[in-house]
């Protein structure tokens, strides 16, 4: 079995996004070694699979690319849902584990995630108040 380093057919990575909540262009911006999508509107970020992981573990400086932006400006919840920007599957909303207040849309097929503009600065800061609550939710 020959195994490609090719991306997937969709996943190239000169590949223009658009944004799941309002439909901008999504402009590539690089942090450390990872390339990531963020919108040209709302500033929201799209990160693939393994890309938060790699931002958190390799404690990259996420406030350098996650700029303070309107919330979802033009995404009203209930008018429609989310849809993958990679695949076009459904997005379901999602609250991550070590911090609840943190609430964004995944993608159940491909495993990327959107983050609102500041979330991804608020992912990657885990606070001491954060680490006292996690640790009595143990």
């Amino acid at each position: 079995m020959h195994m490609s380093s090719e991306p997937p057919i969709g996943f190239e990575s000169d590949f223009t996004l658009a944004c799941p909540y309002d439909g901008q262009p999504m402009e590539k911006v690089q942090l450390g070694k990872v390339t990531i999508d963020r919108c040209t509107k709302c500033k929201g970020v799209w990160l693939d699979m393994n890309e938060i992981h790699q931002i958190v573990a390799q404690g990259l400086p996420a406030d350098q690319i996650d700029m303070s932006g309107p919330l979802r400006a033009t995404w009203v919840p209930g008018d429609r849902k989310p849809k993958c920007p990679r695949d076009h599957s459904q997005m379901i909303p999602v609250s991550d584990r070590r911090q609840a207040h943190i609430k964004y849309d995944a993608c159940t097929v491909c495993g990327g995630i959107m983050l609102d503009a500041g979330e991804l600065k608020d992912m990657t800061e885990f606070s001491l108040t954060e680490r006292v609550k996690a640790f009595f939710r143990m």
